[in-house]
C-alpha cells in the first residue's frame, strides 16, 4: 500500500486541532474531504493489489445512522409528517403552510443544517474505516502512541506557553481571538474544547508509558539507573512520560472543569484496567507516582486560577451558577414534543429559542451543553437508538477480541482508546465536545484504534488482524457511497463558497435607500446566482427580497421571503417581515398569524415583540399588545427606555404605562427616568423609591435606584436628601467603596468635614486605587479645606 493514505491520516490529526479546532466550514470542508479521499485512495490500493479490506463492527448501524440523518433532510408529504411528528407538522401549520399550504416539507427544521451534520458524520465514519485499515499493519499500530506523544505533548506545550505568555492572538500571531472569548487555549476559542482533545490522548499515551517501562534484572539503584538508560526502550518511555505531563498539566490549565473531572475518572479507570488485564499490578503504583508528578507540574505553574474557577460554580447565595441547568430544564419539553424523531440534527439552535426561558444577554444558544440531551432533541429516540448500537457494537465486540490478546502493545493501546473514549463520554454530560470537528474526529480515531489494536494478531500469526474481510460486493457498495457521498460534499461546500463569494457584493452597498437602482439590479443577478449555488442558504433569498423591496418588486420579494421561511421555518424576523409583506397585499389574518408565530419560535427576542407589539397596537389591540412590551421588557430589561417610547409613542399615559411595568429594577428605573423627562418629579421621585426592593433583592443586588435618587435630590439643591439616599444604599451595601466617596464628597458639600474625613478613609480601605480621595483627604486632613 502507498504511504499517501497514511500521510494524509496523520495530517488529518495534526490539521483538525491546529485549525482552531475544525469549527469553521471550510476546515470540516478539508477534515471531511480529507477523510473521504484517503480512504477512497486507500480501498482503490487494495483492489488493485488484491489486498484484504477489513470490515470493523458497527459499520451496519453507522451505515443506517448516515441514512437517517440524510432522510431527516428530505420533504415528506404533511400528511406522513402528521404521523411521524404532530409538533413538527404543527410548527409548520403555525409557519410556512400560512402562505403555501400542504407543500412538501421534511423532518429537519433546518435541512441545510441537517445535511451539513450528514456531510460531518460521513467524514468521520469514512476516518473510522480508514484508521482499522491503516492499524491493522502493526507497523503503523506501534507509530500511534509515539504520534501522539509527539503532537500532543507539542501542542499541549505551546498552550502552556500561550497561557504564560498571552498576547490576544491565537498562536500570538494567527489571528486575534473572536469577541466574547475569554476562555481559550491553545487553538481552541473554548478551553473546555481543548481539554475534550487532550482527554483523549492523553491515556493513550500514558497507557504506553506503562507499557514500554524497561524491565530491570538487577537490584541495587545504581544498576536499574545504569540499566534504564541502556534499555532500547528508555527514549520511548522518556518521550511518553514527559509527554503525559505536559499533556495533563495543560488539561488543567485550561480551566474546564468538566476536562479536570473527566481526565481524572479516566486516569482511574486506566489505574484498573491495567492492573486487572495489564498482568502486572506494579502498574497501578506506577500510575499513582505520574499522577503525584501531574498535581506537582500544576502546582509549580500555579493553583490559583484553578481553585478560582471551581468556586465559580455557585453563587454567594450557595446556588449552582450555571445556565447548563436551564438549558437542559428547557431541552426536555422539546424532547417531550419530538420524541421519535427530533428536529432534524444539526437544528438545535433552531428549535431552542421556542423553548428558552432563561436570557442570555442577546447571545444565541446553538447547544444544549449536553450530547446526549442534544442527540435527543435533534435525532429523538429513533436516532439515539442507532448511536447507542453503532457504539454498543464497536466496544463489545472489540473487548470480546481483546479478552484473548497477550500481546503487550495491543493490551495497553486498548486500554488507553477505551479509557480516552470513557473520558470523553463523561465530559459530554456538561459540553458539547463531539460536534466539534476536531474532537469528533479523534473520537472515531480512537473507535479504530480499540478496534484494530484489539483483534491485531501476533507477528508471527499468518493473519494481520481477527477482522473480518469485506465481501467484494461490499467493497463496490461502499465505492459507490464514497462517490455519492464525496459529489454531495463537493457540491455543498463548494456551492456554499461560491455562493459566498458573489454574496460579497452585497457588502459593498450602501443604504438602500440610498443606492442607485442600476446598483440594486446588479446585485440582485448576483444574489440569484449565490442562490442557485446554495439553494438551502435561508439567508440568500431574506436578503434577495430585501433587494426587490428596494426596486418595488413586492411579488418577488414575497416568492423569496416565502422560500426563505420554508428554508428556516423557525426565524422570526423572516415570518414577521413575511406577515407585514402580506398584510400590504390584503392579508391581515395570515400577516397576524405569521407575526404572531415569529415571536413564539424566538421567545427570548425582545426586537421580535417590539414588532409585534406596534402591529397590535395599530390595529387597536391595546391589551394584547401591552403584554408584549411588557413581556419584552422582561427579557431584556436594559432596552426599557425603548419600549416606553414605543408606549408613548402610540398614546399611552404615564397611568397605563406603569401598570404595564414588569417588577424589574431596570424597568422601574427607566420609567423613573420618562417620569423625570416629561416633568412629573414627585412621581420619577416615588418610581426610584419604589424600585429599590426589585434593585436590592435577588441574585444580582444593584445600587442604581441610590444613585438615581441621589442626583435627583443634587441637581435640585436638597443635598441633605442626596446624602440620605446614598446612606440608604452604605446601609444596604457596606462594602461599596463608590458610595463611600460619595457620602464624603456630601459631607464635604455640607461643612461636616470629620464625617467627611471618615467616609474618605473608609472608601481608601475598600479602594486605595482612587488618587483624588486621597487627595481630598490630605486637603481636609491638612486644614486646607
Amino acid at each position: 500500500m502507498t504511504d499517501l493514505p497514511r500521510r494524509l491520516f496523520f495530517a488529518l490529526l495534526v490539521f483538525s486541532p491546529l485549525a482552531f479546532g475544525a469549527t469553521e466550514t471550510w476546515s470540516l470542508a478539508l477534515v471531511g474531504g480529507g477523510s473521504v479521499a484517503a480512504l477512497w485512495l486507500s480501498l482503490r490500493e487494495a483492489r488493485r493489489k488484491e489486498l484484504p479490506v477489513y470490515s470493523p463492527p458497527g459499520m451496519l448501524p453507522l451505515a443506517l445512522f448516515l441514512a437517517y440523518v440524510f432522510c431527516q433532510a428530505i420533504p415528506l408529504p404533511p400528511l406522513l409528517l402528521h404521523l411521524l411528528s404532530p409538533h413538527t407538522w404543527k410548527l409548520y401549520s403555525e409557519t410556512v403552510w400560512v402562505v403555501r399550504p400542504g407543500v412538501w416539507m421534511p423532518v429537519s427544521l433546518a435541512p441545510r443544517a441537517t445535511l451539513a451534520e450528514f456531510l460531518r458524520v460521513a467524514g468521520y465514519g469514512a476516518f473510522f474505516l480508514l484508521t482499522v485499515q491503516l492499524l491493522v499493519d502493526r507497523k503503523t499500530l506501534k507509530k500511534i502512541p509515539v504520534f501522539l506523544a509527539l503532537f500532543g505533548g507539542g501542542f499541549a506545550f505551546v498552550g502552556i506557553l500561550q497561557f504564560l505568555l498571552p498576547n490576544d492572538r491565537i498562536l500570538w500571531i494567527v489571528r486575534d481571538w473572536p469577541a466574547r472569548t475569554s476562555h481559550h487555549f491553545g487553538t481552541y476559542v473554548n478551553g473546555n474544547h481543548y481539554a475534550g482533545l487532550m482527554e483523549m490522548i492523553l491515556p493513550v499515551v500514558l497507557a504506553m508509558f506503562l507499557s514500554a517501562q524497561p524491565e530491570y534484572s538487577y537490584h541495587s539503584l545504581r544498576e536499574k539507573i545504569a540499566e534504564f538508560f541502556n534499555h532500547p526502550r528508555a527514549n520511548t518511555h522518556i518521550l511518553l512520560g514527559f509527554s503525559a505531563i505536559l499533556i495533563s498539566t495543560s488539561i488543567f490549565l485550561s480551566l474546564s472543569r468538566g476536562g479536570i473531572f473527566s481526565i481524572l475518572i479516566a486516569l482511574l479507570a486506566l489505574g484498573f484496567l491495567a492492573m486487572k488485564h495489564g498482568k502486572d499490578r506494579k502498574k497501578g503504583r506506577q500510575l499513582v507516582l505520574f499522577m503525584v508528578a501531574m498535581l506537582l507540574a500544576v502546582g509549580f505553574l500555579g493553583w490559583g486560577p484553578i481553585f478560582d474557577r471551581f468556586e465559580g460554580i455557585r453563587t454567594s447565595g450557595g446556588e449552582i451558577a450555571d445556565q447548563r441547568l436551564d438549558y437542559w430544564e428547557d431541552s426536555r419539553d422539546v424532547i417531550q414534543d419530538f420524541p421519535l424523531f427530533g428536529t432534524g440534527f444539526g437544528t438545535f439552535a433552531h428549535i431552542y429559542p421556542r423553548y428558552q426561558s432563561v436570557y442570555t444577554h442577546g447571545l444565541m444558544v446553538d447547544h444544549a451543553h449536553n450530547d446526549y440531551i442534544e442527540l435527543l432533541v435533534e435525532g429523538g429516540i429513533a436516532g439515539t437508538g442507532l448511536v447507542v448500537w453503532f457504539l454498543f457494537a464497536v466496544v463489545s465486540a472489540s473487548y470480546r477480541k481483546f479478552s484473548k490478546r497477550r500481546n503487550r502493545t495491543s493490551i495497553y493501546l486498548f486500554l488507553g482508546g477505551l479509557a480516552g473514549l470513557l473520558s470523553i463520554l463523561f465530559h459530554s454530560v456538561t459540553d458539547f465536545n463531539l460536534h466539534i470537528g476536531a474532537n469528533g474526529l479523534y473520537f472515531f480515531f480512537l473507535l479504530g484504534l480499540v478496534a484494530s489494536a484489539a483483534a491485531s494478531r501476533s507477528p508471527k500469526s499468518r493473519r494481520k488482524t481477527n477482522l473480518s474481510v469485506m465481501l467484494a460486493r461490499r467493497l463496490s457498495r461502499t465505492f459507490v457511497l464514497l462517490g455519492v457521498t464525496a459529489l454531495i460534499g463537493g457540491v455543498f461546500y463548494g456551492g456554499a463558497a461560491l455562493s459566498a463569494v458573489c454574496m460579497r457584493s452585497f457588502d459593498r452597498l450602501d443604504s438602500l435607500s440610498q443606492t442607485e437602482p442600476k446598483n440594486i439590479t446588479a446585485a440582485l443577478e448576483q444574489g440569484k446566482l449565490a442562490r442557485n449555488l446554495d439553494p438551502l442558504s435561508p439567508q440568500v433569498p431574506f436578503i434577495l427580497a430585501d433587494l426587490s423591496l428596494a426596486v418595488e418588486d413586492r411579488a418577488q420579494a414575497l416568492e423569496y421571503l416565502t422560500a426563505a421561511l420554508r428554508l428556516d421555518p423557525t426565524n422570526g424576523e423572516v415570518a414577521q417581515k413575511l406577515g407585514l409583506l402580506l398584510e400590504l397585499w390584503g392579508e391581515e389574518e395570515k400577516g397576524k398569524r405569521l407575526l404572531r408565530s415569529g415571536v413564539e419560535n424566538n421567545a427570548s427576542n425582545p426586537e421580535l415583540r417590539k414588532v409585534y407589539a406596534s402591529w397590535l397596537f395599530s390595529h387597536g389591540h391595546w391589551e394584547e399588545g401591552l403584554g408584549q412590551v411588557r413581556t419584552a421588557m422582561t427579557w431584556d430589561p436594559r432596552r426599557s427606555r425603548d419600549y416606553l417610547t414605543l408606549l408613548a409613542l402610540y398614546g399611552f399615559d404615564a397611568e397605563s404605562i406603569d401598570s404595564a411595568l414588569p417588577p424589574l429594577c431596570q424597568a422601574q428605573i427607566a420609567f423613573g427616568d420618562y417620569l423625570l423627562d416629561l416633568g412629573f418629579d414627585s412621581r420619577g421621585e416615588r418610581t426610584y423609591r419604589r424600585a429599590i426592593p426589585f434593585c436590592t433583592e435577588g441574585e444580582s443586588p444593584s445600587t442604581a435606584p441610590f444613585w438615581h435618587l441621589k442626583k435627583f435630590y443634587f441637581d435640585r439643591g436638597r443635598t441633605e436628601e442626596a446624602l440620605q439616599a446614598i446612606q440608604q444604599g452604605i446601609e444596604l451595601f457596606p462594602r461599596d467603596p463608590g458610595f463611600r466617596r460619595e457620602a464624603g464628597f456630601l459631607y464635604e458639600r455640607l461643612g461636616v468635614t470629620y464625617r467627611a474625613i471618615e467616609e474618605y478613609r473608609k472608601s481608601l480601605l475598600l479602594d486605595p486605587g482612587k488618587g483624588w480621595v486621597r487627595k481630598r483627604l490630605e486637603i481636609l486632613t491638612e486644614g486646607g479645606g
